[in-house]
């Protein structure tokens, strides 16, 4: 299999696996949400425990109770 191929197939891969999660994120009911650090440009945000689907943004009340928790 050539590196053309190879890319191919995996890119193939991960579509299928993207909508996977995707069918799993939409039928879940996100009943229990953490805050999580996302990234630098999102930052913290809500997300549901079972799928990793961000749910919404913090107040900055609820941010400063999170990192007063995490020190």
């Amino acid at each position: 299999m050539g590196t053309k191929q190879k890319v191919l197939t995996i890119k193939d891969k991960l579509h299928k696996l993207e909508k996977e999660l995707q069918d799993i994120q939409n039928h879940c009911s996100h009943t229990k949400s953490s805050l999580k650090f996302i990234n630098l440009n999102i930052g913290v945000r809500w997300v549901c425990d079972e799928c990793q689907t961000p749910r919404g943004i913090p107040t900055p009340q609820e941010i400063t109770e999170w990192t007063e928790k995490k020190n």
